[in-house]
């Protein structure tokens, strides 16, 4: 059995079937199995040294029968826009399946299998190399990671329909004919052709594969020579879930956590996570104006009078690298005292961010509710859960703790220490800390805390001490839940922690 994993990296899936139009607006899915083929044959000429076409051939060879799939729940979606063009403003219709949520999760990949197979240990290889090197399934801004994977546990949910068989939802994909049964067709085609024709056909099943999609349309083909429909049956509705945020009402409280996922071509690295959390709140006070042109005190930290709000009122901004992979993925905004529905219709309304050289970030609100509803016991990823939420009681920086006032010596002896500070900032929390323990980066591998923006980028109070970062790991007594984010520029990011056990 072979098996290998695919995850759009974008969300996205950009494809048109052989047998539609692209504006008709019907993509493809799932991905058909002549164009998993295609792709590969494409990817081989990326490899050095190039295989060989016997190599190839070979392991098409043990690739051409229909697989079976495990996808995830998807959504159809399209957008629509004018050609940027003077004079030929066409209007351009372009549909897509929206994977997942749409914001390219690892747990949402699709896998394929071809049950029955066994490949060798070359061609397995072979394989491996080949899925490395594929970038893109589909239209070019398909983005695809994918890989084989070693064991198979898949459970598939999209089977291959025998002419008997029905199913409640089906699909019709193109796939490869075997080398055999192309060149007895070939061969009998060409035969019956009259001898004045200069029709020509690929001379094998690699030809076909490597031949220009256009080439064949002008040839007047409907399918490519050598490929053949076949119907697929899914066991569940495959568009049974449109994205939408998950709010869990298990009170009657007001939310105090919206968690959004980001999306852009580039992604912020989370070095710059004070940036971003002072972004974020840029665009919630726009989104939260009443007729008087005011934001909610909520997101701007004053009251009516245009005093500051106390006893932490106020929203926190704060973003997470939740895969770890160096560049903020999702955002929290958080408030202890609860979100009103003015501030409510205001998280909602928010999709969009400004980015730096044109790179814009599109935000998807994935959860609205309460930390314990959300959190994450431990630093472990999850599309559903936070690792800034909790509950736990080892709790580790997740960005540098810029302390609010600067080390004196008095009388002989340091005080306000970078940890003296920050017991005293939990306090202000009313938390108390049974053990602080200094450390030099989040984890291996990461950017050590000089690295981090440690300045708002618009300025702003607050008290601030020295320029450097401190890590430190915290522990309490009991379980406790989050977000926990102290220090200078807490509100935008700076001095929070992650849950760690």
């Amino acid at each position: 059995m072979v098996s290998i994993a695919i995850r759009f990296l974008a969300g996205r899936y950009h494809a048109t079937g052989w047998d539609h139009h692209v504006n008709e607006g019907v993509p493809e899915w799932p991905p058909a199995p002549f164009r998993l083929l295609r792709a590969l044959v494409a990817a081989s000429t990326k490899l050095e040294p190039r295989p060989s076409d016997e190599q190839l051939e070979s392991l098409l060879a043990a690739l051409t029968a229909p697989p079976a799939y495990q996808l995830p729940a998807t959504a159809q979606a399209h957008t629509r826009h004018y050609m940027p063009i003077p004079g030929k403003t066409t209007k351009i219709f372009d549909a897509f399946i929206a994977v997942g949520d749409g914001a390219g999760q690892r747990g949402e990949e699709i896998v394929v299998q071809w049950s029955g197979v066994e490949l060798s240990a070359s061609q397995r290889d072979l394989l491996a190399r080949l899925l490395d090197a594929l970038g893109y399934l589909g239209r070019a801004e398909s983005w695809v990671e994918c890989r084989l994977l070693e064991s198979d546990s898949a459970r598939c949910n999209t089977h291959r329909l025998d002419e008997s068989q029905s199913a409640d939802h089906e699909s019709r994909l193109l796939a490869c004919e075997t080398s055999e049964r192309y060149l007895a067709w070939r061969d009998g085609f060409l035969a019956a052709q009259p001898k004045k024709s200069k029709l020509t056909l690929p001379a094998t099943l690699l030809d076909v594969l490597r031949t220009d999609t256009g080439a064949l349309h002008k040839q007047g083909w409907s399918a490519a020579p050598g490929t053949r429909w076949v119907r697929y049956g899914f066991d569940l509705d495959p568009f049974r879930r449109v994205p939408r945020t998950r709010t869990v009402r298990s009170s009657s409280a007001s939310p105090t956590v919206a968690r959004y996922a980001l999306a852009s071509n580039v992604l912020p690295r989370f070095t710059e996570a004070v940036a971003l959390g002072e972004r974020m709140r840029q665009a919630l006070l726009a989104h939260s104006r009443d007729a008087s042109e005011i934001s909610h005190p909520i997101f701007l930290g004053r009251d009516g009078h245009g005093e500051p709000l106390t006893g932490a009122r106020h929203a926190y901004f704060l973003p997470e690298d939740a895969d770890h992979d160096g560049f903020i993925d999702h955002i929290l905004v958080c408030a202890r005292h609860g979100f009103d529905s003015r501030a409510v219709a205001a998280l909602r309304s928010v999709t969009r961010l400004w980015g730096r050289d044109g790179h814009e970030l599109w935000l998807t609100l994935m959860a609205l509710g309460q930390p314990t509803d959300h959190g994450l016991t431990s630093s472990a990823t999850s599309r559903d859960g936070s690792a800034a939420l909790g509950p736990a009681r080892v709790w580790r920086s997740a960005t540098p703790f810029v302390p609010v006032r600067h080390t004196k010596r008095r009388r002989g002896q340091w005080t306000d220490l970078p940890d003296e500070q920050l017991r005293r900032e939990l306090g202000f929390l009313d938390l108390t800390p049974t053990r602080i323990s200094p450390l030099d980066t989040p984890r291996a591998g990461a950017a050590p805390w000089y690295r981090f923006r440690r300045r708002r980028v618009f300025g702003g109070g607050g008290a601030r001490g020295t320029d450097h970062g401190f890590g430190f790991e915290i522990e309490f007594a009991t379980p406790v839940c989050g977000p926990i984010a102290v220090g200078y520029g807490a509100h935008f990011g700076l001095g929070r922690f992650e849950s760690s056990g």
